[in-house]
């Protein structure tokens, strides 16, 4: 089901806020609870994300990732500059745009940078492809085979607001979730090393699963628009019996 879309750094200031003794001690920022929060947010899922399109510049074999990243599609090489002309949305000038053709498709070459594609990168298109990419994410970089080159990159993105905060939809058990592993990973440090109780953190990490679980299923409910159709096509599909009750 769709829900409404909220920023996360009031989520993240209220867990700030409720923790204060913690947070005065721990070696942590609202930073890292931001990196956390995105962290939550992917596993939790769902599917209202958008897809976008970038180029990548490679300089040393490196690249940056946009912010918004949440799956790639694909990843193409790309060759020479292909000028274009890009039609305005309402009237007025034309635009040029510069496209660059695509060569051939990259492949994920380890098992940590899979987790981050979508079902489409590993395709029979891209079996036996020479040059290949990984991504660590956070910090957001890309590596790539090839030392300097431009890719093109076909992902789906995270929602954000106008400042380019990530955002998540308004429903209570995705928030709790959030919140429950912010707070766990807050003690994880100080529950390795013996100083908090591995009673309360274990009761922490029950409800973050909890809660992830509670989410989860929420996301994969039929919103109000898929009822009334599935209800017509349920109506269209007993029709043809042409029975008058």
């Amino acid at each position: 089901m769709k829900y409404p879309y909220i920023g996360i750094r009031p989520i993240i200031a209220e867990v700030y806020g409720d923790l204060k003794t913690l947070t005065a001690v721990a070696n942590y920022t609202e930073e890292d609870c931001y990196i956390w929060a995105i962290d939550a947010i992917r596993q939790i899922g769902g599917g209202n994300y958008d897809t976008e399109s970038c180029y990548i510049h490679v300089t040393r074999h490196n690249g940056q990732l946009p912010k918004d990243i949440y799956l790639i599609n694909e990843l193409w090489l790309c060759g020479e500059k292909v000028p274009t002309v890009e039609m305005p949305v309402t009237p007025g000038p034309k635009h040029p745009a510069v496209h660059y053709s695509r060569t051939c498709l990259l492949r994920p070459a380890d098992s940590v940078t899979w987790k981050f594609c979508n079902r489409d990168c590993v395709n029979p298109r891209s079996n036996g492809v020479e040059h290949a990419y990984t991504v660590k994410i956070p910090p957001g970089v890309i590596k790539v085979s090839i030392p300097e080159c431009i890719i093109s990159l076909e992902y789906l993105k995270m929602k954000t607001d106008e400042a380019g905060v990530i955002m998540m939809q308004d429903e209570v058990n995705a928030i709790l979730a959030v919140k429950n592993y912010i707070t766990m990973m807050l003690l994880r440090e100080g529950f390795l090393m013996g100083q908090v109780n591995a009673n309360a953190f274990m009761l922490i990490k029950s409800e973050w699963e909890d809660y992830l679980t509670l989410g989860r299923q929420k996301q994969v409910l039929p919103s109000n628009a898929d009822t009334e159709f599935l209800a017509v096509q349920q109506d269209q599909r007993y029709r043809r019996f042409r029975i008058n009750w």
